[in-house]
């Protein structure tokens, strides 16, 4: 008795702040009307919704559970997945093949040269279709010209018009497999041709289309083999003045366009060779290019100084020891070795370091020469040639991309000799042509005379066609399913926010560790992102951890307790998992038939969008198509198209709530009397019924538009509601004003023998009516005669600012549901009255109600004031431009004219979209929300509060949960204080901001910069290589095999240069 006694009174300890003993809200009361508003509301939600009907309705189904079994179901879910991305290789190669066919039997026709042009498209007839988010044609594909390409010059005419012929392949393919999103081929030329057709999404406000399929990374990743690369950089005094600039930029280009399967470095060299970063005792070591990586090493690039002379045999030396060395210790990428230099000329090629450290020849040099001919050249283009590569003449910063576009030509030809051609995927990015988040397929394309690049085919894989695949009923409504690649970036994951990441370029590739956020210790996600990087294929693995979850909006956070099962497949380079509180069910029934239930499924409101039938791979089908479907399948035995444990889920469900929409419609004038406005349940198995309220009075069938039928959001009412599925959940929908706003009530269905919920049901009510007959009136009541006293109630009508008591219903995230005090309702409570919300949150911080939870955004934007040193802010306007192009006129040839123009337009172009001020730069933030700490445990609680750090005026509160809800009721007198409220707008009580005492409340999804990755990388020092898994495969140059030199460059004709230039003269 000892023992339950003190145990008791440290349970009382902890979920008190401060006992009084002084007049003021009373425990007991406050605990009481919290209790007749729980119970009110449950009894409420469980009359209207009819909740006794609906768990009546199942057992007499005499429904069998079995729980579905998480390892089994992640090991079908990775199979299916490998399946699907095989299917898409296979896919990619033929269409490679017929390329590669076509390309080979083509004969020139230049009387024929039409074709439909994305950019200004006339005389194509654009439909609709369920794959696509624009009007598409589905016999046409279109083609889109980079701008600084010539669209006449005969290289790109020929690919236009050979690649023509593509259409009936890419028209073949689409109708071959229904699910098939953007079809497209990317030339070497930069001609781009894509199926089916559509209006090309051209940039707003007039400003130049920067679009090349050559610099996007599927065309990249696509083309070309992981590599260790270093980069050479002559930094003597000739190169002084644009030299520099154009060399480091050229150098930042390079970088950028590496992938995660790359090595790299940079030396800059005069008199001394230095690496420009990391010197340590193993300097030597090249890195990984990582994002963190990349970026670090673009921000010293911007810093180089030209100065001394050059010793060309010590940096030469330098870097073909570092590519022997790595090769030699089993390290980088362990396939191609490539070596670029940036200068202005050598008088000296020293063949006999080469002979030493590269007896073999598999280092592929390539030498670019910066600037006008000033000095010789001869050494520096013996030395590509001799060794594979490529030499060419960098005039201006407008023809830096020719130092990728020739190196990938070069680069790809192993591939080109090989039987096999790889395809590759990308991690999730968002599409720059508006294709949404993807994942891109891509496959290189060769002549098959000389296996010459001729570009590179590819396909989308839309992310959310990927949850065709996901199961939701069996993974459980908490769930989630993620895809992680060899390097442990995400191809899936529900906290990708494309929306974020569209307004960054580059985007940053999203990493499992930046999407997970351990609750007690990171290293638990580390452990994650290391054994499905090291598993064995087909060998399942599971780990258990709590992780907090946030809402798409990042104003919400939950905690769970999550058990992470993981599997690869013996061929996929994906490593698939899923992480889950606790797995769905299966369900049997004796006590229905297949033809049964689909009358009553043809008599349901909606149905949500899940793969009931996976193998016709359309998610959004309408209820009538995807029931007919399922009855195509009455006589099969096995459901061919269909998946059987979920059409008969689906069926039973549809039986359960028959009944429900004429049950809700008989209670009409209690409907109308609560001001209801919409009834609905959704079930486990995605049944939908619904009625809503019509001209305030008319109950129709209807509503179920409101109802998302996707799962995505991992705070969907449904998800919301199952995390503490004994409780309804109670929130605000609000409004424009007080009579708009909506208090919805979502109430889960438990089947308590097997711990499950069956349903979820709502009711969408107005808010008038919950305060007056669910919230004040409760509050009038007493628990006994002595406490009664009419002016301490919850009723502010005819009230000063000290008379009465401000009450508030707050949720588990600390928002008012619900405030007598209607400027305060939907707001965060430290919003209101920031030094109560205090005390909720810091006395006593390991026992208080709520907790500030504080999440590192690795999606976020900053913006960041342009300078002189900036890329972005090369130019303000394009009056500066044209003023830098008369300058020009007495320096360069009309040539680097052309060749410059376009990226300072570009960059110009960028920089007034957004603002000429800022640029948007990727960065890490840290966004604060707040979590009650325990909410199957009931609290009664106060304390007291002053109005800010210096009044000594206290105000007591009591604070007491709502039974059977998510919700609190807390209770504010103001004694002599009056309001003490929080200023919205500055989230200040009137103090002086100044005072030291001062420390507002951060209100949920604000955020605070930590770090500009873009600018300030220098402070946080790369890593050698992040854990990975190497790719299986490698296309390198064989020993002493000989390459062709090359080193052509287009030059577009002299009338269309004036042409172009003219208009932005004018």
């Amino acid at each position: 008795m000892k023992v339950k006694r003190t145990a008791t009174f440290c349970l009382l300890v902890q979920l008190t702040f401060r006992l009084l003993t002084a007049n003021g809200t009373d425990r007991k009361k406050v605990a009481h009307w919290a209790k007749l508003i729980g119970e009110s509301a449950k009894t409420f939600s469980d009359e209207i919704t009819a909740s006794e009907h609906i768990k009546k309705a199942y057992e007499d189904l005499g429904l069998k559970i079995q729980k579905v079994d998480g390892e089994s179901l992640t090991i079908d879910l990775a199979n299916e997945l490998e399946r699907f991305f095989d299917e898409k290789v296979k896919t990619l190669r033929k269409l490679a093949e017929e390329a590669s066919r076509i390309e080979d039997e083509y004969r020139e026709n230049y009387q024929h040269h039409d074709w439909f042009n994305g950019k200004a498209l006339e005389g194509m007839k654009l439909v609709q279709h369920a794959n696509f988010d624009v009007p598409v044609n589905l016999t046409d594909s279109i083609v889109h010209v980079p701008t600084e390409v010539y669209d006449q010059d005969s290289k790109v005419v020929r690919d236009i018009q050979w690649t023509k012929a593509l259409n009936k392949i890419f028209q073949k393919n689409f109708e071959q497999y229904s699910g098939l999103s953007w079809q497209y081929f990317g030339t070497v030329e930069g001609v781009h041709r894509q199926f089916p057709g559509r209006e090309w999404p051209l940039p707003s406000n007039g400003f130049p289309d920067l679009y090349d399929a050559r610099r996007r990374p599927w065309y990249i990743q696509g083309a070309n083999s992981p590599k260790n690369v270093i980069i050479l950089i002559d930094r003597s005094g000739s190169l002084l003045g644009s030299r520099i600039e154009i060399a480091s930029y050229a150098a930042r280009i390079l970088v950028e366009t590496l992938t995660t399967n790359d090595f790299f470095h940079v030396i800059t060299f005069n008199e001394e060779s230095d690496l420009i970063c990391c010197h340590t005792n193993d300097q030597n070591k090249l890195l990984q290019a990582t994002r963190g990586n990349k970026e670090y090493v673009k921000a010293l690039l911007k810093q180089i100084k030209a100065e001394g002379t050059s010793d060309w045999e010590r940096a030469i030396k330098m870097a073909l020891q570092m590519l022997k060395k790595t090769q030699e210790d089993m390290e980088g990428s362990l396939c191609q070795q490539t070596l670029f230099i940036l200068s202005d000329g050598s008088a000296t090629y020293p063949k006999e370091l080469f002979e030493k450290h590269d007896p073999h020849g598999l280092v592929h040099v390539f030498a670019y020469v910066i600037g006008p001919k000033q000095y010789e050249v001869t050494q520096m283009q013996e030395m590509a040639c001799k060794h594979k590569g490529v030499f060419l003449r960098i005039s201006s910063i407008g023809a830096v991309w020719d130092i990728v576009t020739s190196s990938t030509r070069i680069l790809s030809r192993p591939i080109g000799r090989s039987a096999d051609k790889p395809t590759t995927f990308t991690s999730a990015f968002v599409d720059a042509t508006g294709g949404g988040l993807v994942s891109t397929g891509s496959t290189p394309v060769f002549k098959k005379s000389n296996s010459e690049l001729l570009g590179v085919m590819a396909t989308d894989v839309p992310v959310k066609d990927l949850h065709e695949f996901i199961y939701y009923p069996l993974t459980g409504q908490n769930s989630y399913v993620f895809v992680i690649d060899n390097n442990g970036l995400v191809l899936i994951h529900p906290a990708i926010n494309g929306k974020k990441l569209a307004r960054l370029n580059p985007q940053p590739n999203m990493a499992i560790e930046e999407l997970e956020f351990a609750v007690h210790n990171h290293s638990h996600v580390k452990q994650l992102h290391r054994e499905m990087i090291l598993m064995n294929p087909g060998t399942p693995k599971q780990l258990k951890f709590d992780v907090y979850i946030k809402s798409k909006d990042e104003l919400r956070v939950r905690r769970i307790a999550s058990t992470y099962h993981f599997f690869r497949s013996t061929k996929s380079p994906f490593s698939t998992g899923i992480a889950s509180p606790k797995f769905g069910f299966f369900v049997q029934s004796p006590n229905i038939t297949f033809k049964e239930g689909l009358k009553f499924l043809k008599n349901v409101s909606d149905i949500m969008h899940w793969p009931f039938c996976p193998k016709l791979r359309r998610l959004k089908d309408t209820k009538t198509v995807m029931v007919q479907r399922i009855a195509e399948n009455e006589n099969k035995t096995h459901l061919d198209t269909c998946n059987h444990r979920m059409v008969h889920g689906l069926l039973l469900d549809a039986k359960a709530t028959s009944q429900l929409p004429k049950q809700w419609k008989s209670k009409r004038e209690k409907i109308e009397e609560n001001g209801i406005n919409h009834i609905f349940i959704r079930t486990h198995w995605g049944v939908i019924q619904s009625i809503k309220r019509k001209n305030n009075s008319e109950l129709i069938d209807g509503g179920f538009e409101s109802i998302s039928r996707e799962s995505y959001d991992p705070f969907d009412f449904y998800k919301r509601a199952n995390h503490i599925p004994n409780r309804l959940t109670i929130s605000l929908i609000k409004g424009r004003g007080e009579d708009d706003h909506v208090i919805s009530i979502h109430n889960p269905i438990l089947q308590k023998k097997a711990g499950i919920t069956l349903a979820v049901t709502g009711v969408e009510m107005s808010y008038e009516k919950f305060m007056t007959t669910n919230f004040i009136e409760k509050t009038k009541e007493f628990p006994d005669e002595h406490l009664y006293d009419g002016r301490l109630t919850c009723d502010r009508h005819l009230k000063n600012q000290v008379e009465g008591l401000y009450c508030y219903l707050l949720d588990e995230n600390g928002f008012v549901v619900a405030s007598n005090e209607e400027a305060d309702i939907g707001l965060f409570f430290g919003e209101v009255d920031q030094n109560v919300m205090r005390k909720l949150i810091e006395e006593d911080k390991s026992h208080s109600l709520y907790q500030v939870v504080t999440l590192p955004d690795y999606q976020a934007s900053c913006k960041l004031p342009t300078n002189n040193d900036s890329s972005a802010a090369e130019l303000k306007n394009i009056f500066t431009w044209i003023i830098s192009l008369l300058v020009s006129l007495l320096q360069t040839s009309l040539f680097s004219i052309w060749t410059s123009m376009w990226t300072s337009i570009g960059s110009s172009a960028r920089t007034m979209i957004e603002n000429e001020d800022f640029i948007y730069v990727s960065c890490v933030k840290n966004t604060t929300m707040y979590l009650s700490r325990d909410q199957e445990q009931p609290i009664i609680a106060q304390g007291m509060a002053t109005c800010d750090s210096k009044d000594k005026c206290l105000r007591n509160f009591t604070i007491s949960s709502v039974v059977h809800t998510n919700l609190y009721l807390l209770v504010v007198d103001p004694s002599k204080c009056g309001a003490c409220k929080t200023s919205h707008e500055t989230n200040d009580h009137n103090v002086d901001s100044n005072d030291d005492d001062y420390d507002r409340l951060e209100r949920p999804g604000e955020d605070k910069q930590m770090e500009i990755k873009d600018f300030n990388y220098t402070n946080n020092p790369p890593q050698r290589e992040n854990l990975r898994r190497k790719p299986s495969e490698c296309y390198a140059t064989e020993k002493n095999q000989p390459v062709k030199c090359s080193g052509n460059m287009k030059k577009p004709s002299f009338l269309f240069l004036i042409l172009l230039i003219l208009p932005f003269c004018l």
